[in-house]
């Protein structure tokens, strides 16, 4: 069976960005790009990407839920101090690269982790990270910009590595343009992404048991 997804572009302060939603949740989404042409053709990339091409895409009617999301990610992009919308973030059933996503997603704002310190804390290999921060399908949200190359160089990006710097700087981390590099008092070892993931995994279990 098809995955069926909803795609929208939707024009925010920075240019325009594309959100695929399903009934459960976010699936895909771009950064802001500069017209919608691009935003549309990036968003279906980036499903396909992720989910594979037993996906069927297709564009419906407006929903408010999709603007928000779109706003939420140019705060993000711009790098302000944001809410999260109300909305189940959805990632392909692949149990590494979950994990590496999920993990990727507790990098607090400001910090970053390399590919190989990133693999330590998940438990593969500095190449397969690279492989998973290039098919995540949910952008800035999961903040797969904050994962950059061994020897503290900015590394690749889907967008681009200037746009990957011009990112981390507005988070408030320094990224010397000429050689690329960022300032290492601000990068988070394995040992620590690995106690970012007991505290948040007590966390849920802390409000799983509060709803009981």
């Amino acid at each position: 069976m098809r995955l069926q997804i909803v795609i929208s572009v939707e024009e925010v302060s920075s240019g325009y960005v594309g959100v695929g939603i399903t009934r459960k949740g976010l699936v895909c989404n771009t950064i802001p790009l500069k017209n919608e042409e691009e935003a549309l053709a990036d968003l279906r990339i980036n499903c396909i990407t992720a989910w594979g091409e037993r996906v069927f895409l297709y564009r419906d009617s407006y929903n408010p839920m999709t603007s928000i999301i779109a706003n939420y990610i140019d705060e993000l992009y711009l790098g302000k101090e944001a809410n999260p919308p109300k909305i189940r973030v959805l990632l392909p059933p692949r149990e590494k690269m979950v994990k590496a996503l999920k993990t990727v997603k507790l990098i607090p704002k400001g910090r970053y982790t390399t590919y190989s310190e990133l693999a330590k804390a998940v438990g593969t290999s500095p190449r397969a990270i690279g492989n998973y921060m290039a098919k995540n399908p949910i952008p800035l949200i999961i903040p797969c910009h904050r994962v950059v190359r061994s020897d503290l160089r900015v590394g690749g990006y889907s967008y681009g590595p200037i746009v990957k710097a011009f990112i981390l700087m507005r988070e408030g981390i320094p990224v010397d343009m000429e050689s690329g590099k960022l300032e290492p008092s601000r990068l988070l070892k394995a040992e620590e992404l690995t106690r970012l993931v007991e505290v948040s995994e007590a966390v849920e279990v802390w409000q799983a048991r509060v709803r009981l």
